[in-house]
C-alpha cells in the first residue's frame, strides 16, 4: 500500500516478466468514500517497452519526484513522450549504466535537457 509514485516507478522499473504479479493500492483511496484503485504492476509494465520501463527513474526524476523540482512546464507526460524516442532512450541507458564515465553522463544529461526543450541535437543548452 503507498500513495506515492516514487512507489510505482520503482516497481514498474524492476518487475520483470517472469515474477509474480504485484499490486499496489492507494492509501488514500482507502481513507475516502470513493473505490479503492488497484494498480496491476505486470499491465503497466506490458503497456510500456523494456526499455523505457528501465528509462522510468529518469523521466520521474526529471518531471519532478520526492527528491527533485520539475521543470517548468514539463510534465510527466509530456517528458515521458519525448524521452520515448529512440535517441533519448540511448542517452537514458548512458545516465542509468554504473559504468558510465562522468563526463558520458553529464553530456548525456545536457541533450537530454536539451531534447526537453525542443532544441536541435547541436543546440547546446547554454544556447536555449
Amino acid at each position: 500500500m503507498a500513495d506515492d509514485t516514487d512507489v510505482l516507478v520503482l516497481l514498474v522499473h524492476h518487475f520483470r516478466p517472469h515474477m509474480a504479479d504485484v499490486f499496489m493500492l492507494s492509501e488514500k483511496s482507502l481513507h475516502s468514500r470513493a473505490c479503492s484503485v488497484v494498480m496491476p504492476v505486470h499491465q503497466i509494465y506490458a503497456r510500456i517497452i523494456p526499455v523505457v520501463a528501465s528509462a522510468l527513474p529518469l523521466i520521474h526524476a526529471i518531471s519532478g519526484c520526492d527528491a527533485t523540482s520539475a521543470m517548468y512546464g514539463h510534465g510527466k507526460a509530456s517528458v515521458f513522450r519525448k524521452i520515448d524516442r529512440s535517441s533519448a532512450l540511448d542517452l537514458s541507458a548512458t545516465m542509468s549504466d554504473a559504468g558510465s564515465h562522468q563526463e558520458s553522463v553529464s553530456a548525456a544529461g545536457l541533450k537530454l535537457i536539451s531534447m526537453i526543450h525542443e532544441g536541435k541535437p547541436d543546440e547546446s543548452l547554454n544556447h536555449l
